[in-house]
């Protein structure tokens, strides 16, 4: 799995409560880095930040989901978690919005569940 979160701390405890869990994740800190990743390991899903710096605004949903036309499936992750936000997420191309802090419940079945068709 490929966590995408430039946020150091929140990132680290994210990866760590993933790998907890069973996940085998690669932490990326910035979205360039985050699609370098998913092209080259291709993970079985990706959890990205959609507000990171190097892509920040609307362009980040964009970017973001570039990672998502990987071929993996893939949630956001975001601060931001109005019903326009979940709305962009999934214009995007997401498979799931989550907002952060992340409910570990929710974050632990968007992660395990089977690929969308």
């Amino acid at each position: 799995m490929l966590l995408v979160e430039d946020n150091g701390d929140a990132g680290e405890t994210l990866a760590d409560i993933l790998a907890l869990a069973g996940h085998d994740v690669t932490l990326a800190r910035s979205g360039g880095e985050g699609l370098a990743l998913a092209r080259h390991l291709r993970p079985d899903v990706v959890v990205s930040d959609i507000g990171v710096p190097d892509i920040t605004g609307t362009p980040s949903r964009r970017r973001s989901a570039g990672i998502r036309r990987c071929g993996v499936p893939g949630s956001s992750l975001s601060g931001d978690a109005q019903i326009d936000d979940r709305n962009r997420a999934e214009e995007a191309g997401f498979d799931a919005h989550l907002a952060k802090p992340p409910d570990l419940d929710e974050l632990l079945r968007v992660v395990s569940a089977p690929p969308p068709a």
